[in-house]
């Protein structure tokens, strides 16, 4: 292997342009030889107390390159071939740029290194909260839409939870404690008529799957998640503060992240909110409430005993148990079954979709 001249360009007083580095990375991507790009220096560096690093860890596909599969790291290893994934650096006060080993300049820089990698993090964040604001303009106004469908519906379901909780205290704990480790699997014990060595043998019994167990989780309060939601929806409309790498950690950085967080946890919970909205009507159909009814009769339930049904436009709830008793009239509001339930969040109202990066 014919070993190339050591280079040495201190041509970057500041930070590469986004348009060099994505050359830079179809060369990689292309060739193989990160380290023969423009402008590429291969030297030792002289200073490490401070490196910026301009890309994650890019694997090298090493089958394109004709002689060594692996690279020679400038840190360590300049004249040898040393590892196969790196990443992008400048050294601002060499105004230079490498390819360099990932380990390398972990175990060599130390500290700098971890800072520079924190804030590379922090610089792809906020790009990428940058990137999905100006993909909310054109779609803020369908999400608003989408919980509007939604409100009423969360009015009567949640209306129904607090009803059920006020009245029937820790019902709602109790049958979620009993459900959630099977998925809502009701499974039974019955005896097969068969005996083993003067032992009955039983089988598993499946009753049925109880549908709707959303209704009953942990503080299920859909009302005020969609008022949340709403008020994410309009500091969407706001602009986010002007931020660029060489800005670093700063106030601006710190809100671009804050917010931009806030609204990815909108579209995921606007999601959940409306399949769980969805499974929560199924939970008071007259179909699951008469599979929990004969759950509760049967001997093997945590029941005493169990009545859980329609009455005329409220579901009755009478329930006795090794925790106590448990009794509710729930009234049921019109929208909880009258408003159409809209289908799931059109994939063109995500931002995200467009703003992977």
């Amino acid at each position: 292997m014919v070993k190339q001249a050591l280079q040495h360009f201190p041509v970057f007083p500041e930070r590469p342009s986004d348009e060099y580095l994505e050359r830079w990375h179809q060369h990689l991507n292309d060739t193989g030889y990160p380290e023969r790009f423009e402008n590429v220096s291969t030297s030792r560096p002289s200073e490490t107390k401070d490196v910026r690093l301009l890309s994650g860890e890019l694997k090298v596909p090493s089958a394109r390159r004709m002689d060594s599969p692996l690279i020679p790291c400038p840190i360590c290893s300049p004249d040898s071939p040393k590892f196969k994934i790196g990443r992008m650096a400048w050294f601002p006060e060499e105004h230079t740029v490498r390819f360099i080993g990932h380990d390398c300049a972990a175990r060599h820089f130390g500290e700098s290194y971890r800072l520079a990698d924190r804030q590379y993090k922090l610089e792809q964040r906020c790009r990428f909260y940058k990137h999905m604001w100006s993909n909310f303009e054109p779609r803020i106004d369908g999400l608003e839409a989408f919980v509007e469908k939604l409100k009423p519906i969360a009015k009567a379901v949640q209306f129904a939870r607090e009803h059920l909780d006020d009245n029937a205290t820790g019902f709602a704990d109790f049958l979620r404690g009993e459900l959630l480790r099977t998925g809502g699997l009701i499974v039974v014990k019955e005896d097969t008529g068969v005996r083993d060595r003067g032992q009955i043998v039983f089988s598993d019994a499946v009753m049925g799957r109880v549908d709707g167990l959303a209704f009953v989780q942990r503080n299920f309060r859909p009302q005020s998640t969609l008022k949340s939601i709403l008020d994410v929806c309009a500091d969407i409309r706001n602009p986010l503060p002007e931020w660029a790498p060489v800005d670093g950690e700063n106030d601006n950085a710190r809100e671009i992240v804050g917010r931009g967080r806030r609204a990815e946890w909108m579209l995921k919970t606007l999601r959940e909110v409306r399949d769980d909205l969805d499974a929560a009507r199924g939970f008071l159909s007259p179909a699951n409430l008469n599979l929990l009814e004969r759950w509760g009769a049967h001997s093997q339930s945590p029941f005493l005993s169990f009545a859980f049904r329609w009455e005329g436009k409220a579901v009755h709830l009478r329930a006795e148990t090794y925790l106590g008793a448990y009794y509710c009239n729930m009234a049921i509001l019109q929208d909880f079954y009258g408003a159409p339930m809209p289908s799931g969040l059109d994939p063109a109202l995500d931002p995200l979709t467009s703003a992977r990066i």
